[in-house]
């Protein structure tokens, strides 16, 4: 991570399960998440972050204030589906009402 933030504007972290990546619905535990954030941020205090992984309504409602203060974007895109590649808009409606900052 740190050769990735000395050269990158921005760094996306996502949970990996045996080699695959995005729509496993796991996610990076939110200590673990914040602590490589600022390990990033060490290193590149302009870099960009993106939290995926697992993130959902009931993610953001719980930690989304927390994590909105070192993540600028969430990667929500699997955590408002019904099935995969599938949206649901009542997921996204509610998603877009939560007050993170």
């Amino acid at each position: 991570m740190e050769d990735f933030a000395d050269v990158c504007d921005y760094l996306l972290l996502d949970y990996e399960i045996q080699g695959k990546t995005g729509g496993t619905g796991r996610q990076i535990p939110t200590g673990t998440a914040i602590e490589a954030a600022l390990f990033a941020k060490s290193h590149n205090e302009n870099i960009e972050l993106f939290l995926a992984g697992g993130m959902d309504v009931e993610r953001i409602k719980n930690d989304g204030k927390k994590l909105a203060k070192i993540f600028t974007f969430f990667d929500v895109n699997s955590g408002v589906e019904c099935e995969p590649g599938v949206k649901n808009t009542d997921k996204i409606n509610e998603l877009m009402k939560i007050k993170v900052l």
